[in-house]
């Protein structure tokens, strides 16, 4: 018996198969537990701030009087904010005898929402969620700008 301990082309070719391919197999990944919505917070935030936007401008609508159109079309866009934020919009609700928010306070309202929005925005982890929430501030500070808004 000689103990010849030559390789063969036969095991190299086979070693050179079986190399890549076990390299090749999926690796497992430790399970990582769900997170939290983190811009869950940011999210009911943004849609407590637009509930009390969309009040304000109920307060504007007075049963009886003509329409005002800035004030219709700005709420009609704060209903659409919250039910992009996931929320529910009730129909406007303005009473007689309601106290009308000035236009100045509108602006005030919309300017400082914008301003909470942008915050929330660029610290929300989700990129979605920040979009969400900064195309909703643009809206904002395009209305604290539109001083007619809320005049009538």
């Amino acid at each position: 018996m000689t103990d010849d301990h030559r390789v063969t082309r036969r095991a190299v070719i086979l070693g050179a198969v079986a190399v890549p391919l076990a390299a090749c197999r999926p690796k497992r990944r430790a399970a990582r537990p769900p997170q939290p919505a983190a811009d869950q917070a940011a999210l009911d935030a943004a849609l407590t701030a637009e509930l009390a936007l969309l009040a304000a401008y109920d307060a504007r609508i007075i049963p009886g009087a003509p329409p005002d159109d800035a004030v219709a079309a700005a709420r009609a866009a704060h209903a659409d904010h919250v039910r992009a934020l996931g929320g529910q919009v009730a129909s406007p609700t303005g009473a007689a005898g309601t106290a009308r928010a000035a236009t100045r306070d509108l602006s005030r309202l919309e300017s400082r929402s914008a301003k909470d929005l942008r915050r929330a925005a660029t610290s929300a982890r989700s990129g979605d969620v920040a979009a969400l929430l900064a195309s909703v501030a643009a809206s904002h500070e395009v209305f604290a700008q539109f001083r007619q808004v809320g005049a009538g």
